[in-house]
């Protein structure tokens, strides 16, 4: 947090200076991380044979996706400050081949006078080389020459720089140039044309000017050539227009037509064969951005694509007349000749632009209101007491909207504005700032303003103002009734809650755009989450020179899972006291040791290139492990399913220079397979998408379903208060399942445990049953119904027939815990769908379902929890079942094929399901499935002719 006396000042006179770079550290740096970008994409770069697309974002990650499916196959990383702006990347490039990509944007860190390019190698990964001679600005383009030998970079100060590949320093440069360049673009003869604020400039190949045009004070935004190079498109940052140029000396050639586009920015533009495409800030009727394309090289007709929500920034022609955008949502696809949407990657993020007064929050704060979609559509709420979001909230009234005047104070003008009055008092945002959000407190003297970069608080007559550094565009602002804590939406998709005395912040919310997935979690990364361990981590710089590290959440759970600790800070405004006051409760003697000392294992794939394409049942895969512990373990995942060592996978013992390899047994179709490496610490993991091109198998999989149910609805502990149906539950949820023997499964193998059978042997034993007999082709489904509780350290246990709770060694030696389902889940090779149906109504205590969720999604399981949060799940004589078991049984038996397909998916079940029991409790209930990330819907069983 940091002061900034006068930031608000009369006069005209607010100063908000350029945020400089700060020092590089070892310390670990916790960051949203959901797979996808989570700030706009800045820059975009295809290799010639069109596999791979690179994109490059604000949110300081570049990503390398399978241009075909837009599948994610890495993530690179360089090293950042614990800052808003160090570490951003404004571009992006790759060499035709694909192997080398080059990052570069604002990479000056405090103590540098040069900012630097980044070369990674795409496969591994690994930092190749860090370009940090002569590069006086933050790099806004990037281009390689067709041969791959020459890179071009354009600088938002000082023109542009041309390196010779493994070389540090420029070997010729233009910095006659006045204000930012903007775009560099190679031809296929080595020419290279370049975009900026004073004009374009054309080169030879041997990098001297051949001809410069200046455009009476336009301002072009990209320059690009042609595929034969005889001609150059240029877009304009400032205007509607694109033109089109000569090749050779830049004379104009002619201007496509812009019929119908008004007050727009057109700055991007991008060749496809015989067509121009343009882009930019150019929204329709309902605020969605297009992209015009044109026949004829920009002279013919022209047809508007709808692409995203937000500004087009980047655009790259692909083979066959389609094209590849970025946008700033973040998203990006790919538009085949006839306008189809081949590929579309929406942001992981709720977008929570315009939504100022449906941005509401309790009065203690601890409830939140927001939209998942732009404007406060989709509306949801949050609650840290019930840990629980909830979509389509009644509005009871107690939600609190902010506040934007009060008596003392007047703000006119500060809607997505620079410039603005106070009590009539002119005051103006300086450095590009924008205001994006307000909220008034309720004393009537103090306000908190948010903008592109800054949380700012100020009185009605400016006294000692202080601001905080915005992690993302301050999208909405609200304040506590009491005015001690502010919550603030912001452009990455978080809602974080400040302390109002000093701007300390206190807790992080980010919820997945799935709508299910979320994660709350405190300053120093104590966190509560519903199957969304994995969408914060830690970012860990190894120096300037060396790629970092990052570790999910996940990796650390025994220690950074702590509900506890989440649920206590809002009340003590101090995390510090929140962790006191949790490990007193749950008797533990200090919190979470230090991340960067408890790190598991990196792993680095060397080969095969990512995707493979396999032709048989198995697959050689090389790699790398680097540990600062003895590892223990390597294995194999395929599918997110265990390729136990015994079963097939063969490992190589003595690795030359540090490469191992498994021999990792496959299915024949598409797949997924994860390396896997452990150390006393935990398992550090990489993946390998493995396209499938071999012989459809003769003969479908010999497939077998197993189903097991476990239901206890009596204990022997009569102090335990009994339940009507779980028995029931798990005899009906088996019996439902048996009439797919013959229709998807060969075979159906089932087991139930019930009532006196169900001690903790008997459910232990039938879980063992489960993980010595399911293979890898089969399926298995689990059920469990009864009492889950919650031990002295917040751990869920589920209560088996014998359960004995009078003491904490009792509990453990007779209750099932979330990590004992772990453990089996995670040697079960199959696919794995867990049902669990405990937390019924009239227990005593409520076990941490959320937990349940975490650890089943990380052994790789499907999971169907009955409730989330702290919802009780209910049962009902109406029913005689409890209402989550009767809707997956009905779902089951038919009813979940809505698209009448005469098949059911899990997600087919799961809407089926969710919508079920909420129609049975009223609401009362919620009932959501999640999956682990990247595991794809699979059909899981088969509805007969004859189901009405």
């Amino acid at each position: 947090m940091s002061n900034k006396a006068g930031c608000l000042m009369s006069a005209a006179a607010v100063v908000l200076t350029g945020l400089l770079g700060t020092a590089i550290g070892a310390e670990p740096i916790l960051r949203i991380d959901a797979g996808m970008h989570t700030a706009p994409i800045r820059s975009i770069a295809v290799d010639v044979e069109e596999r791979y697309l690179v994109t490059a974002s604000d949110d300081k990650t570049a990503r390398v996706w399978e241009l075909s499916t837009g599948r994610l196959l890495r993530t690179l990383r360089p090293p950042i400050a614990n800052d808003r702006r160090t570490g951003r990347l404004f571009a992006v490039a790759m060499t035709p081949d694909g192997n080398r990509i080059a990052c570069g944007g604002y990479t000056r860190f405090e103590g540098e006078e040069t900012h630097a390019i980044y070369v990674f190698d795409r496969q591994t990964g690994r930092l190749l080389q860090r370009v940090a001679g002569g590069l006086p600005g933050p790099v806004a383009d990037l281009a390689y020459s067709p041969d791959g030998k020459l890179l071009a970079a354009a600088l938002s100060g000082g023109g542009i720089r041309f390196f010779a590949a493994g070389e540090d320093k420029p070997f010729a440069e233009d910095g006659d140039y006045q204000g930012r360049a903007f775009s560099v673009s190679f031809a296929a003869d080595g020419r290279l044309v370049s975009a900026a604020q004073d004009g374009v400039r054309l080169y030879d190949a041997e990098h001297r000017l051949i001809a410069a045009e200046t455009f009476d004070g336009r301002t072009p935004g990209i320059a690009r050539f042609s595929p034969d190079g005889a001609m150059i498109a240029v877009g304009f940052a400032d205007g509607t227009d694109v033109a089109v140029y000569s090749g050779s000396d830049l004379s104009h050639l002619y201007s496509p037509s812009m019929d119908g586009v008004e007050g727009v920015q057109s700055a991007v533009v991008a060749w496809s064969g015989d067509y121009l495409y343009t882009g930019g800030r150019w929204e329709d009727g309902d605020g969605r951005n297009l992209i015009r394309r044109w026949d004829d090289k920009g002279r013919g007709a022209s047809r508007d694509l709808v692409a995203a929500e937000d500004t087009i920034m980047d655009l790259h022609g692909v083979a066959g007349g389609g094209v590849v955008f970025g946008a700033a949502d973040p998203a990006f696809g790919v538009f085949g000749l006839n306008g189809e949407r081949l590929v579309f990657e929406r942001p992981p993020t709720a977008i929570l632009r315009a939504n100022w007064m449906g941005f509401r929050v309790s009065a203690d704060a601890r409830q939140v209101d927001f939209g998942f979609e732009i404007g406060g559509a989709a509306p949801a709420r949050f609650s840290i007491d019930d840990r629980r979001l909830e979509l389509d909230p009644q509005d009871s009234g107690a939600m609190l909207p902010p506040r934007f005047a009060s008596p003392s104070i007047r703000i006119v003008g500060w809607r997505d504005s620079n410039v603005f009055t106070i009590n009539g008092l002119p005051y103006q945002l300086e450095n590009g700032d924008t205001s994006r959000s307000l909220a008034v407190a309720h004393n009537g003297e103090t306000f908190i303003l948010g903008t592109e970069f800054w949380l700012l608080k100020a009185r009605a007559q400016p006294n000692g103002e202080q601001s905080v550094e915005a992690p993302a565009p301050v999208r909405a602002l609200n304040i506590a009734a009491n005015d001690d804590v502010a919550v603030a939406a912001f452009g990455d998709g978080s809602i974080r809650w400040y302390r109002m005395s000093d701007f300390s912040p206190l807790l992080s919310f980010f919820p997945h755009r799935d709508r299910k997935r979320w994660v709350l979690w405190t300053p120093s990364g104590y966190y509560d989450a519903y199957g969304g361990e994995d969408l914060i981590g830690w970012h860990i710089n190894r120096g300037v020179e060396e790629a970092p590290e990052f570790h999910g959440a996940a990796q650390f759970r025994d220690a950074y899972y702590r509900p506890d600790v989440v649920a206590l800070v809002l009340e003590t405004k101090d995390e510090s006291e929140a962790l006191a006051l949790a490990n007193d409760a749950s008797q533990r003697e200090r919190g979470a040791p230090p991340v960067d000392e408890t790190r598991p294992p990196v792993v680095e794939i060397v080969s095969p290139a990512n995707p493979a394409v396999a032709t048989e049942t198995q697959i050689e895969v090389a790699f790398v492990v680097r540990s600062s512990e003895p590892v223990t373990t390597y294995a194999a995942r395929v599918d997110q399913r265990p390729a136990i060592p015994t079963r097939g996978v063969q490992s190589v013992d003595d690795p030359t220079d540090g490469v191992r390899s498994l021999v990792v047994p496959i299915p024949p179709r598409d797949s997924v397979v994860t390396i896997v490496a452990e150390n006393r610490h935990g398992a550090g993991e990489a993946t390998l998408l493995v396209n499938w091109s071999g012989s459809e198998p003769d003969t479908p999989d010999a497939k077998r379903l197993f189903v097991l149910g476990i239901g206890v609805g009596n204990y022997s502990d009569k102090s335990l208060p009994p339940l009507k149906f779980p028995a029931k539950d798990a005899s009906d949820f088996v019996d439902a399942l048996m009439p797919q023997q013959g229709r998807l499964y060969r075979r159906v193998v089932p087991q139930t445990v019930t009532e006196a059978k169900a001690t903790k042997e008997g459910i232990v034993t039938a879980l063992v049953w489960l993980e010595q007999n399911v293979t890898r082709d089969d399926t298995a489904m689990v059920l469990i119904a009864g009492h889950g509780v919650r031990n002295s350290v917040e751990e869920y246990n589920y209560l088996p027939y014998d359960a004995d709770i009078s003491g904490e060694v009792q509990r453990r030696l007779t209750a099932l815990t979330s990590s004992d389902l772990a453990t089996t889940a995670k040697k079960i090779e199959g696919r794995l769908l867990f049902f669990v149906d405990t937390c019924r109504a009239g227990h005593r205590e409520l076990g941490d379902i959320n937990k349940v969720v975490n650890e089943l999604m990380a052994a790789g399981a499907v999971i169907f929890p009955a409730s989330t949060g702290t919802q009780v799940a209910h049962e009902s004589s109406a029913w005689q079942n409890g209402a989550f078991t009767k809707a997956v049984v009905e779902g089951l038996s038919g009813q979940a094929d809505k698209n009448g397909n005469r098949s059911i998916t899990f997600r087919e079940l799961d809407i089926f399901v969710s919508d079920r029991v909420a129609e049975l409790t009223n609401n009362a209930q919620k009932a959501e499935a999640v999956k682990p990330y990247g595991m794809s819907d699979f059909v899981i069983a088969a509805v007969d002719s004859q189901t009405p």
